[in-house]
């Protein structure tokens, strides 16, 4: 037969649910050493979700330790040491790493975007690209992902003060 239904010590078990009917402890899932508790398809949690805390203070609060170069591709976020935290978008040596912001239904607003394989960082706001800054040294574009100049705009340029220093009259 098939078992449908158990109860251990205020713990209950039937076919869609494990819950605890005690006020005076927390349900608590676990494994054996070296092995790992499996949650295949969804979970739905109503209320707050810590990792590596045990009293999470937001929807979702990451608590541990960070890897400071992660071999694997996704997202990492932890505690780099004890006055340091990071969030670290991981993908390929040549692939990209993006931060987006979307409206609920639309695919794409806005983005921090680092390519790993020029060395660019992109800012885009509308669904276009605004600024880039390179690896060069050369500096900040805005309108242009080559800046040749510590400033390089394509476009118009306005200066209500007017410029200061050395300029270029070419």
């Amino acid at each position: 037969g098939t078992l449908t239904a158990l109860q251990v010590d205020n713990v209950n078990i039937d076919a869609n649910t494990v819950s605890c009917s005690s006020s005076s402890f927390d349900l608590k899932l676990s494994a054996q050493s070296g092995k790992k508790v499996h949650i295949d398809n969804e979970l739905y949690v109503n209320g707050n979700v810590g990792i590596g805390t045990d009293s999470p203070e937001s929807a979702l609060q990451v608590s541990g330790t960070l890897d400071g170069s992660p071999d694997t591709k996704g997202v990492h976020m932890g505690m780099v040491n004890t006055s340091y935290a990071a969030i670290k978008v991981v993908s390929t040596a040549t692939g990209t790493a993006s931060i987006d912001f979307n409206a609920v239904g639309d695919t794409f607003n806005g983005s921090i975007y680092y390519s790993n394989d020029s060395d660019k960082m992109e800012f885009w706001t509308g669904k276009s690209r605004r600024m880039t800054l390179t690896s060069t040294g050369l500096g900040i574009g805005t309108s242009t992902t080559s800046p040749s100049y510590s400033l390089d705009v394509d476009g118009q340029v306005r200066a209500t003060s007017g410029f200061v220093g050395n300029a270029d009259t070419a």
